[in-house]
């Protein structure tokens, strides 16, 4: 199916946001990095703990009201509120 969808769909991301990464993740990623295509390697932004590294960038992306406030700012009062806590979970995912 990938090269069909590949055919059909070839730009499916147009930018993917990993934000507030430690800095271990860096190393990682100099690993994973080469085996990437170039094209999807330049579509992948990487950015640290602080809002002001990357806040301005999303910006580009998406209109300001869209970006929730644990993401625009540095407080952790924030990030505590911020829902859903832990992400969405589908029904029926946790029973076996």
């Amino acid at each position: 199916m990938i090269p069909i969808l590949d055919k059909v769909y070839p730009e499916r991301l147009r930018v993917s946001f990993l934000l507030r990464c430690p800095r271990i993740f860096a190393v990682f990623w100099r690993l994973v990095e080469p085996l990437l295509p170039a094209t999807t390697v330049k579509k992948i932004r990487i950015k640290g703990y602080a809002a002001s590294s990357f806040v301005e960038e999303l910006k580009e992306f998406m209109a300001e009201t869209t970006i929730p406030p644990f993401l625009r700012s540095d407080d952790k009062s924030f990030l505590e509120t911020a829902e859903p806590w832990g992400g969405w979970v589908p029904s029926g995912a946790g029973v076996q």
